[in-house]
Formats: structure tokens, C-alpha cells, sequence
């Protein structure tokens, strides 16, 4: 049984030692110092952990994520890479917009605010 706990115990550190190197690169893209393909971004997370696409399947039901899904897993890797940086400059213009409710500040302004910019940064 101690065994199996501590393989188990391997296998999930590789797994967040995967994840944290993913995070790590995320953060590098963000400052500009790199780019990611959309493989990339995922990397040890693995499709079914997308923490987003269960509060999607939630809201839009699983028929429309199942056919965005099919949509996104027809394109070729530059297409979607196409799609992922239409978002990105998307999510950048939403988090640039200044907020009556954050008294005139972005969220990024925000979140710098409350949490630091060494953790935004």
C-alpha cells in the first residue's frame, strides 16, 4: 500500500512540476520575453482539466462546447494559434478598460493594487 501511495504521490509531482514549467512560460509570454503555441499553453494539464471549460459547459451547455470543440480540433495548429491570439489581444483590450466600480482603475490596475506587481509582472 505505501507503495502505491508514493507512486501515485511521483506521478502527481511530475504532473505539477509539468504544470508550474507551463505557468512559468505563461508568465514569460505575457511580459513579451516569449511565445506559446496553444499546445503549449496546456501543457501537463491536460484537455479534460481546462478549468474553464466546465463553467462553459455549465453556462452554453455541452451541445455548443462539444461543437466549438470539434471547430477548434479541425484547425491546423497555426489557425488555432490565430484564434488563441485574436482572444489574447481581445482579454488585453478588456483588462486595459477603465471601471466606474474599480474607481477609474483597469482591472490590471487592480489587481496590481491588491495583489502586487511582482505578481502581476
Amino acid at each position: 500500500m505505501n507503495v502505491l501511495r508514493r507512486d501515485y504521490l511521483l506521478l502527481e509531482q511530475k504532473r505539477i512540476n509539468a504544470m508550474l514549467k507551463t505557468l512559468d512560460k505563461t508568465m514569460k509570454s505575457w511580459k513579451g520575453d516569449k511565445t506559446m503555441t496553444q499546445s503549449e499553453k496546456f501543457y501537463g494539464f491536460g484537455k479534460k482539466q481546462n478549468p474553464y471549460e466546465v463553467e462553459a459547459r455549465r453556462l452554453w451547455r455541452n451541445e455548443a462546447m462539444d461543437q466549438s470543440n470539434e471547430k477548434l480540433d479541425s484547425m491546423t495548429e497555426e489557425e488555432q494559434n490565430q484564434v488563441f491570439e485574436n482572444m489574447d489581444l481581445m482579454m488585453d483590450h478588456i483588462k486595459s478598460y477603465r471601471r466606474k466600480k474599480l474607481n477609474g482603475k483597469s482591472t490590471y490596475e487592480a489587481f496590481c493594487f491588491y495583489y502586487g506587481n511582482d505578481l502581476a509582472d
